[in-house]
């Protein structure tokens, strides 16, 4: 009774229609043949009542669609409605070999066309209990009189194939939608930024607003106000303290131009002190202020307003003026000048063509193997030097 389960197994994919297991497969699950399968089938059949099952029932086009998930569902029953009016004979076809088998034979053959694999003619026959003789001869017979919905089909396919709406359709999972599709929602993320920039521009309580970013102000205008009036107090900076370093002009402070206007004597005695091959004179120093007299009062205007120059700092111009012999000593031609330091011209040769501590440990254990062979055996070219110092010697 083993083959008992195969039976009922068999009975319940084809009462699903899944088509997943074959008559074959079933009768090897049985440890049976084919044809005693077929005959234990047809006796389960009869004394459950469900011989005639499939001749009782109506087969409709729609039902065998959606059974089988056609694709173009509404597109292949019309094709099919098409083929069964093109059939000439049609009445006298549905009472010689069934209605069923007739719709059956014509969704077999739209089928085939439209290209879906999972429509087979042995499942089909099989579960509807059509004969595979009959089944053969009406789609033959279809095949025959209905070309025109066969190049019609032919056509569509291949116009939907062609068109982007089938692109994107195979590319989509879900090849039948139940609902329909609804537009992108907008995402809240965006909504918050905008939120967050509208609303950083205003003005807190701590920060006030600033424009430092926003305006580009000149340099002699900045000189200019940094000079005459101090910036007003903010909650975030306060007012700058300035110094008092000089007693007739206490609120004033010395801006980068004047500072460099004021380097500009020293700069210029310096240079003619280079020029002239003479040690400048040592500065005075009056009022905390350095004065650096010099020879030529002309020379030094045209050279001040000549080129721009880099500004010194005033201990620099100090040490400058009151070292003269360091100067002196740097300018005298008989000292020569110290040289710089350099990098070695062959310095990457040097390091490549330096070997490695694993290939000199070699070299070193293969010239102790050659000195030991050669105590032990005796250099090879040996006697070639005896004999050409023999020919040396009578020569």
């Amino acid at each position: 009774m083993f083959f008992i389960l195969a039976v009922m197994d068999f009975m319940t994919v084809d009462r699903l229609n899944a088509g997943e297991v074959s008559l074959n497969a079933a009768a090897i699950a049985a440890c049976v043949t084919q044809a005693e399968f077929s005959d234990i089938l047809k006796t389960v059949r009869a004394a459950l009542g469900t011989e005639d099952q499939g001749h009782a029932t109506n087969v409709t086009y729609e039902g065998l669609v959606n059974v089988h998930r056609i694709h173009l569902q509404e597109y292949a029953v019309a094709c099919m409605e098409d083929t069964e009016a093109g059939l000439p004979r049609v009445d006298i076809l549905k009472k010689r070999h069934g209605a069923n088998v007739v719709s059956c034979a014509v969704f077999y053959w739209v089928s085939q066309l439209l290209e879906e694999p999972t429509v087979q003619e042995r499942p089909l026959c099989q579960t509807y209990g059509i004969s595979s003789k009959a089944f053969r001869s009406l789609v033959d017979t279809i095949d025959k009189e209905c070309d025109a919905v066969a190049d019609q089909i032919k056509s569509h396919l291949l116009q939907e194939r062609s068109s982007p709406r089938a692109l994107t359709s195979c590319a989509d999972p879900n090849r039948f939608p139940t609902s329909t599709p609804t537009s992108p929602q907008k995402s809240p993320r965006k909504s918050a930024l905008k939120t967050q920039s509208s609303t950083r521009a205003l003005t807190t309580p701590s920060k006030t607003p600033s424009n430092k970013r926003g305006v580009v102000f000149l340099r002699h205008t900045l000189d200019d106000d940094d000079d005459s009036t101090p910036f007003p107090e903010t909650p975030t900076r306060k007012k700058r303290r300035i110094n008092n370093t000089s007693p007739t002009n206490p609120g004033a402070s010395t801006s980068p131009t004047k500072r460099s206007h004021e380097s500009t004597p020293a700069a210029i005695a310096a240079f003619h002190a280079a020029m002239t091959g003479s040690p400048p004179k040592p500065p005075r120093i009056k009022n905390g202020h350095v004065q650096v007299p010099f020879g030529n009062d002309n020379a030094s205007q045209g050279a001040g307003s000549s080129t721009p120059h880099r500004p010194r700092t005033r201990t620099m111009e100090v040490d400058q003026q009151l070292s003269p012999s360091h100067s002196q000593a740097q300018l005298s031609p008989t000292r020569p000048a110290p040289r710089r330091r350099f990098r070695p011209v062959f310095f990457e040769q040097q390091q490549w063509c330096a070997r490695d501590p694993k290939v000199e440990r070699m070299w070193t254990n293969a010239a102790m193997h050659r000195d030991k062979m050669i105590e032990i055996h005796g250099h090879p070219f040996e006697r070639y030097r005896q004999g050409a110092n023999a020919v040396v010697d009578t020569a």
